[in-house]
């Protein structure tokens, strides 16, 4: 049936809708005390360097050092590449701060400081980038393999930028690297592929995640 709750393909879906703030209950890590081990995936970043803020690094930052050790884990973050800069972050300099005020001031002047980047500080190496590919590998690399227990539960954590997909308010969708996009749909079709008995834990840290609440419904689709 359309109309049948996600519950046909996990047990227990908690979804956490997030908007511009850094935040991670550490309610939602509560598995560390359960017999079976915890697995995560971890999305951020921006579409670009410069909308690739220092505050979405730290949420990815802030989630994965709350893991615990045991954790399988996949971290997708910008362009996957460590060494490369894709952090923008706010010149703090005596000049930077009064160029800021200035901006503030006369809004038409354009006089905002350069976007200054560095490479990520995520204090985890990244598995790869934040890509719609890389997604689907990780939820492969995440599945119970032979004799594992398909009850362990799974952590979905994106921090980033959402949009609007145009009208379709019902589909909205997560800003991935190079201006790419996964939407309600997409996403759901990838938490299809999990096993009706693995407890899933949804967080979406962005704009316009509220329609993410959709994955109670069969294929993300609420009519």
């Amino acid at each position: 049936m359309k109309r049948s709750t996600r519950t046909s393909y996990a047990r227990f879906v908690f979804l956490a809708l997030v908007v511009g703030a850094q935040t991670a209950s550490s309610a939602a890590f509560s598995a560390e005390t359960s017999a079976a081990p915890l697995r995560a995936l971890i999305v951020g970043g921006g579409p670009d360097p410069r909308t690739d803020a220092a505050q979405i690094e730290g949420h990815v930052h802030y989630v994965a050092s709350l893991l615990p050790e045991a954790t399988k884990h996949v971290v997708l973050f910008t362009d996957g590449k460590p060494d490369n800069k894709t952090v923008s972050y706010p010149d703090t300099t005596p000049e930077g701060d009064a160029r800021s005020a200035l901006s503030t001031l006369l809004p038409k002047y354009n006089l905002l400081s350069p976007v200054l980047l560095r490479p990520p500080q995520l204090g985890v190496a990244p598995d790869g980038p934040s890509s719609r590919e890389a997604i689907h590998r990780a939820v492969g690399r995440l599945l119970p393999k032979a004799g594992e227990s398909k009850s362990n539960p799974l952590l979905l954590y994106f921090a980033g930028h959402g949009g609007p997909n145009g009208d379709r308010q019902e589909n909205t969708q997560y800003d991935l690297w190079d201006d790419k996009s996964i939407s309600v749909h997409d996403l759901s079709t990838e938490i299809a592929r999990l096993s009706p008995k693995t407890p899933v834990v949804l967080v979406m840290a962005q704009c316009f995640s509220g329609a993410f609440a959709n994955f109670l419904f069969y294929e993300g689709k609420p009519g």
